[in-house]
């Protein structure tokens, strides 16, 4: 099938050509829903380009507006259930009322460590003067991303390719890294990162760097205030370009804080 941009208004309105007939159409990141007598047809275009048109005769075109196709993955562990760092204390839960022991609500109390589970590490975890959870850029920790997968030691070559190859894709998601498996940061590939600029690192262990002596590798990413985003969980997550929301709770004076990270694939 033929489709073919005839012209472009400002208002991002265009005139398309589809097997010899013409129609108005929206080719802005927004659903279509095209309808005549006989049937109706609800599709969804991107970059201008249009993906699925199926449609003969006469056709009406009606914006469906603040609808999106998406997928949103949930990259965060179960806070009561999650992986917990050695030495620190782990979630836990206290039920305060109950419905069934005649209180008019539910009400849960609970106590944590701020790194347990999925979270975000501030520079003031590593540095006395550094920023706390409150004052980081919220900027940082939500955008565009690219999502890689790594098994061991990630070298300064690795980190250098995971860049170049973001970058390629999408410059903008190349500034937030996610990196899924079993993937140990080196301090050559943190330089790395450092030095390409980028604002987020996210991986799922527990802590960036090896479990037995990860300092200094906090150390250089916390000084270029580069935010780590630890315990994430990518199962199911395909390597590519993702949107991520990785805000995390806002606790005054934190050096982390637990935070519910999702992806959103358009």
């Amino acid at each position: 099938m033929t489709v073919r941009l005839i012209y472009k208004q400002k208002n991002n309105r265009s005139l398309v050509k589809v097997e010899g007939g013409y129609f108005f159409a929206f080719l802005y990141f927004e659903k279509i829903f095209l309808q005549n007598e006989n049937e109706s047809i609800l599709f969804w275009n991107n970059c201008d380009r249009i993906r699925y048109i199926e449609k003969k005769g006469k056709t009406e075109v009606l914006p469906i507006r603040g609808v999106m196709s998406m997928i949103i993955y949930d990259i965060s562990q179960e806070v009561f259930q999650c992986a917990v760092f050695p030495g620190d204390e782990a979630p836990e839960r206290r039920v305060v009322e109950t419905i069934g022991n005649g209180s008019i609500c539910n009400l849960t109390a609970l106590s944590m460590c701020a790194h347990n589970g999925t979270h975000i590490d501030a520079p003031y975890h590593f540095y006395k003067d550094g920023k706390t959870i409150d004052q980081l850029d919220l900027g940082r920790v939500v955008g565009k991303c690219f999502v890689t997968f790594c098994e061991g030691m990630i070298t300064a070559e690795m980190a250098q390719e995971i860049i170049d190859k973001a970058r390629i894709i999408d410059p903008e998601a190349a500034k937030r890294i996610l990196i899924g498996a079993d993937a140990v940061v080196t301090l050559e590939a943190a330089q790395v990162f450092v030095r390409e600029g980028i604002l987020l690192l996210g991986n799922e262990s527990q802590t960036v760097g090896p479990i037995e002596a990860p300092a200094e590798i906090h150390y250089e990413f916390l000084r270029a205030e580069v935010v780590l985003l630890e315990g994430i969980r990518l199962q199911g997550v395909e390597e590519g370009v993702y949107w991520i929301n990785a805000a995390p709770l806002n606790l005054g004076q934190a050096d982390g804080a637990p935070c519910r990270a999702i992806l959103i694939r358009e």
